[in-house]
C-alpha cells in the first residue's frame, strides 16, 4: 500500500468513527422525534417549558378549513383545501410564552423552518393542518405529508411549509 492510499484509508476510517460518534450522540433526539411522530404528538416548547399536544388535544381547539396554493417543484400549482388550527391559537393555548419573536417548526426528518411572529399573527396565515381535501393527512410511510403539516397560506411558493411536524419551539 503506497503512502497516498494509506492516507486515504486513514481519513476514511476517521470519518467513519466520527459518524458513529455523531449517531450515538444524536440517538436520543432520534428516539424522541420518532416517539412524537408515531404518536401523532406535537411538542411545544419555550425555554424550559415543554408541552405535548396529541391529535385529540389539537382537535379540541377551534378548527379551520382554508385554501392554500400547493406549489411543488416540477408540478403545476394546485389549490388545496386544508383543515387544521391556527398556529397562533395553539401557542396561546399552550400559554408558555407571553412575548416571543419567532417560532422554529421542526419535522421528523430534521427539516426546520423559522417563522417570525408578525407572520404568525397575520389573520388566516399560519396553520397546523391535519387534513387535506377532507382526508386525514397520511404519514411519511404512506407517502403522505402528515400527520401534521405546517401551512403558510400566504406563501405563494409553499417554500416555508413544513411536513411531518413534530415540534414547535417558541423563541424570544
Amino acid at each position: 500500500m503506497n503512502k497516498s492510499t494509506q492516507s486515504i484509508f486513514i481519513m476514511i476510517l476517521i470519518l467513519v468513527v466520527l459518524l458513529a460518534i455523531f449517531l450515538y450522540l444524536n440517538s436520543d433526539n432520534l428516539d424522541k422525534s420518532k416517539y412524537l411522530y408515531t404518536g401523532q404528538i406535537v411538542e411545544i416548547s419555550h425555554n424550559d417549558n415543554t408541552l405535548e399536544y396529541d391529535f385529540e388535544s389539537i382537535k379540541e381547539l377551534k378548527e379551520y378549513t382554508f385554501s392554500a396554493l400547493l406549489n411543488e417543484s416540477g408540478k403545476d400549482p394546485v389549490n388545496k383545501e386544508y383543515t387544521g388550527v391556527l398556529l397562533k391559537e395553539l401557542i396561546e393555548d399552550a400559554n408558555i410564552a407571553n412575548n416571543y419573536s419567532a417560532v422554529i417548526v421542526s419535522a421528523v426528518d430534521g427539516y426546520t423552518v423559522m417563522i417570525e411572529k408578525d407572520k404568525i399573527l397575520e389573520d388566516d396565515n399560519v396553520y397546523l393542518a391535519y387534513k387535506q381535501d377532507g382526508e386525514r393527512l397520511k404519514s411519511r410511510d404512506e407517502d403522505g405529508v402528515g400527520p401534521f403539516l405546517m401551512v403558510i397560506s400566504k406563501d405563494q411558493f409553499s417554500q416555508y411549509w413544513c411536513k411531518y411536524v413534530t415540534s414547535i419551539e417558541v423563541i424570544d
